[in-house]
């Protein structure tokens, strides 16, 4: 696989067992985070000056380039070191409705699956706006009580 430059590809390798494009470089923990993501050194689009960029949007931004930069990736596999970019999914700060994604007023649904490209089924999450929720069973709830 080819992706990226040469700094990317000496620290990138495909593990055959689980699919993933597996990050052998630096992992940094983020500040107010317990886990860690893969990093690297690469220029700073804005100031052409080296910097420390996460691999997964770097890796993301060379499949798909208009990637806004208020968005977050969210991982779908649990190997903490992959940085395939069909691995993960862009969360917007603001939910489809336009509602700002806040910890208050997201919530995070576990037990569901995805299939990889070998046909097994993975566990993965999904992100929810409650302002939408509340709204969406408003709407609901009115047109039941309309109907009787």
């Amino acid at each position: 696989m080819s992706i990226g430059n040469a700094y990317f590809q000496e620290r990138a390798s495909i593990d055959p067992e689980s699919d993933c494009l597996l990050w052998l470089g630096r992992m940094a923990q983020p500040k107010g985070r317990a886990d860690t993501q893969a990093m690297m050194k690469a220029k700073s689009p804005k100031t052409n000056q080296p910097t420390w960029l996460s691999v997964a949007r770097y890796t993301w931004q060379l499949i798909r380039p208009q990637l806004d930069p208020t968005s977050r990736l969210r991982k779908m596999c649990d190997t903490p070191r992959c940085v395939l970019p069909s691995h993960y999914v862009e969360i917007s700060k603001f939910c489809p409705a336009g509602h700002k994604r806040t910890e208050k007023n997201t919530y995070v649904i576990s037990g569901m699956t995805w299939t990889n490209a070998k046909g097994e089924v993975l566990p993965t999450k999904a992100v929810h706006c409650k302002i939408c929720s509340v709204e969406s069973t408003r709407r609901i709830r009115l047109r039941k009580k309309q109907n009787s």
